[in-house]
């Protein structure tokens, strides 16, 4: 008799333990029907144009390409429209030790490698001769600057040159006969936010 008390008490045990265990079940299963039913019945508000930007923003940069390689093909670009020392002295009339005393002195910028000096092409007028008081600019500009930074800024228009209300970047505005005095000012600033 005493083993059936046994038994019973383990099985009631048993019994209160899994009703407890269902209420609670139920309950939890009562609380997450009645959660979604209210989180459907309150719709999401609209999304603001902030968070409409930031998504376009987003969708953009996941199809955009990578900057350090456009940096770098940019880079590439310019160096290839380059001329190199004896090609520039003679589109200049100078002889390579005279373009080298320019060069150094800043007067014709040049971008200084491995093989020597390349002279990038964006500062020859029509290919051939320097642009009118380039030599007069470049001094000015700080030496550390990025050949691209360089580049970007004397061939980039800029509503701080603007003619027949026109914008015009400063090589525009030199190769126009426009006073050099503005692109001096201008480039003696530039890169001063470092």
């Amino acid at each position: 008799m005493a083993d059936t008390t046994k038994e019973r008490g383990f099985t009631s045990g048993l019994a209160i333990g899994a009703a407890v265990a269902g209420v609670g079940a139920v309950a939890t299963g009562a609380y997450f029907t009645f959660r979604s039913a209210a989180a459907a019945a309150v719709e999401d508000p609209p999304p603001t144009e902030l968070e409409k930007l930031a998504e376009e923003a987003r969708e953009e940069l996941r199809h955009a390409p990578d900057p350090a390689a456009l940096t770098r093909r940019a880079y590439i670009d310019l160096l290839k429209t380059s001329h190199d020392r004896d090609t520039a002295a003679k589109l200049l009339g100078l002889t390579t030790e005279a373009l080298e005393e320019r060069l150094e002195r800043g007067e014709i910028y040049g971008v200084k490698g491995r093989d020597g000096w390349l002279i990038p092409g964006f500062q020859f007028a029509a290919g051939k001769r320097l642009v009118p008081n380039l030599m007069r600019v470049l001094p000015r500009m700080r030496r550390d600057l990025h050949p691209l930074e360089v580049q970007h800024w004397l061939t980039t228009a800029s509503s701080d040159f603007t003619i027949d209300g026109r914008k015009v970047s400063p090589l525009d505005w030199l190769i126009a006969g426009r006073d050099p005095e503005l692109v001096e000012r201008l480039a003696s600033a530039l890169g001063s936010w470092r």
